[in-house]
């Protein structure tokens, strides 16, 4: 083997490749009895090494990953709106109600959200804030990941 080069770092037990790494020499290389390497660029968790061969792989979903997911992403924009509804906020009445509304929206998402693999952050469709324009922030209706 020349190099440098890229390899897979692979568990011996189970063949799924976990990291990948570009490696100048040979004396870079240092694994546990755990482990093995192949020469190639090989994403982790999605190869394998079976018999010094590398084949697809297609890990098993965990239940309640993308359920995580999303409730993170809706705590986030939850957190990025609480300043709206402050006491000293600078925003009228309306458009504090405008807000709180939105954030009930959020609130009240996940009780409708089913956990399945197919059902990604990047599928949920999130209530859309108000728009405001203040000389200081422009809020966008976009996504914070």
């Amino acid at each position: 083997m020349s190099y440098p080069k890229t390899i897979s770092i692979y568990k011996k037990d189970t063949g799924i490749v976990v990291q990948t790494l570009y490696v100048l020499k040979e004396s870079d290389i240092i694994l546990s009895n755990d482990f093995d390497f192949i020469e190639g660029s090989y994403k982790p968790n999605k190869f394998k090494v079976v018999d010094g061969v590398v084949e697809t792989y297609k890990s098993t979903y965990i239940t309640g990953v993308n359920e995580y997911l999303v409730r993170k992403q809706r705590n986030l924009l939850l957190v990025n709106s609480d300043w709206t509804q402050l006491p000293d906020s600078p925003l009228s009445q309306t458009k504090k109600n405008a807000w709180s509304k939105y954030r009930q929206e959020l609130r009240d998402m996940m009780a409708s959200y089913t956990d399945t693999e197919e059902n990604t952050l990047d599928k949920v469709i999130f209530p859309k804030p108000p728009k405001w324009y203040n000389r200081n922030l422009l809020w966008h209706n976009t996504i914070i990941i």
